[in-house]
């Protein structure tokens, strides 16, 4: 098991991990607001959404965009955005390019013990969904099983099995009811060892702990 604690006040520094869109501009009108005539490298369409906050570099005349702070973009078409007021900015004359920007996010998230309590499933279909509520109980009933009994359930051991399946039946007070059948099958393989899914957890922790 994995739990990444991210805290109430995480910042995503680029939340799309994609590079930024950019275009060439080829024309600014001075208005409120202002029409940004673009287009890509290749001569084709910009490639800009709604409320992409984008900044402007080497352009001539209207200077007053070079190195401002972000601003979001409204889409016209394949070749116009409109951004705001540059009806007192100086008339434009050549050059330019616009670029997004990814603005740093921040996200809240839950402490472990929050998580427990109140866990916020995402499965699909969501037929699985009562096979993961299950899954969730299953697990916090296999932690309890250790610090009783300080070892994991022994494999296929019906007293054991039964032992496990009575704490998740008292945990699912909280979460509501279990499937007897998904808990009986986890607790009797609980105490295997599977080496890739090993690698892949211990892959996916340093990946976090990048973060």
């Amino acid at each position: 098991q994995l739990f990444c604690d991210f805290g109430e006040h995480f910042v995503v520094h680029d939340p799309t991990d994609a590079e930024p869109v950019c275009a060439f501009v080829q024309h600014i009108s001075q208005g409120n607001p202002g029409i940004v005539t673009c287009v890509a490298g290749d001569g084709r369409g910009h490639l800009f959404c709604d409320g992409d906050t984008v900044t402007f570099s080497g352009v001539e005349g209207m200077t007053e965009l070079n190195g401002r702070q972000p601003c979001p973009v409204r889409v016209l078409d394949d070749f116009h955005l409109e951004i705001g007021d540059t009806s007192s900015f100086s008339p434009y004359r050549c050059g330019g390019q616009v670029k997004q920007v990814h603005l740093p996010q921040e996200h809240s998230y839950k402490s472990l013990r929050e998580a427990l309590l109140e866990p916020k499933l995402q499965v699909s279909p969501p037929k699985e969904l009562p096979r993961s509520r299950s899954l969730h109980v299953a697990f916090q009933a296999l932690h309890a099983f250790r610090e009783q009994h300080g070892r994991l359930p022994r494999p296929r051991a019906p007293e054991d099995v039964q032992r496990v399946l009575e704490l998740a039946q008292r945990l699912a007070k909280q979460h509501g009811p279990v499937d007897e059948t998904v808990v009986r099958a986890f607790a009797s393989v609980s105490a295997g060892d599977l080496c890739p899914m090993a690698a892949f957890v211990g892959g996916l922790a340093a990946q976090e702990a990048l973060k």
